[in-house]
């Protein structure tokens, strides 16, 4: 479970790194530029990164904050994407394996709940709800 898990993720980190022009940050502080491209790249900024970046934002004109507008719209909308594909692919994986557990002979009823409540608690948050119990009804 573990093993398909990691692959998911690394599937889901190269899904999400992406290109986008970055054309307006030319001129920027290293560190600006630095903080922009990790964003554009992986979604997220490193420590202290996203108030660099604001902070120069604010002090630029409409077309570059228009920019910079468009790549955080276009970045939580593909993150938005492949998180719920990931969420989708590890609920059809757990569900499967929840199944496999139901019908293992060789598991006593509390045994299959037991390995069930464990594939189940394994899944993010959002996403454990979704799962099914077979032996639940």
């Amino acid at each position: 479970m573990n093993q398909l898990l990691i692959v998911l993720a690394v599937c889901a980190v190269v899904a999400i790194a992406r290109e986008y022009p970055l054309d307006f940050i030319s001129g920027a502080p290293k560190d600006v530029v630095s903080s922009i491209e990790y964003y554009a790249h992986f979604g997220s900024f490193r420590k202290n990164g996203e108030a660099a970046v604001n902070k120069w934002i604010a002090k630029q004109p409409r077309k570059i904050k228009d920019a910079y507008a468009k790549l955080k719209a276009d970045r939580e909308a593909h993150t938005a994407h492949v998180t719920s594909w990931f969420h989708d692919e590890m609920l059809k994986i757990t569900n499967d394996l929840i199944a496999d557990a139901a019908k293992d002979k060789k598991l006593t009823t509390k045994q299959k709940n037991e390995k069930i409540k464990k594939l189940i608690n394994s899944l993010p948050k959002e996403v454990r709800g979704k799962a099914k119990n077979p032996l639940q009804g």
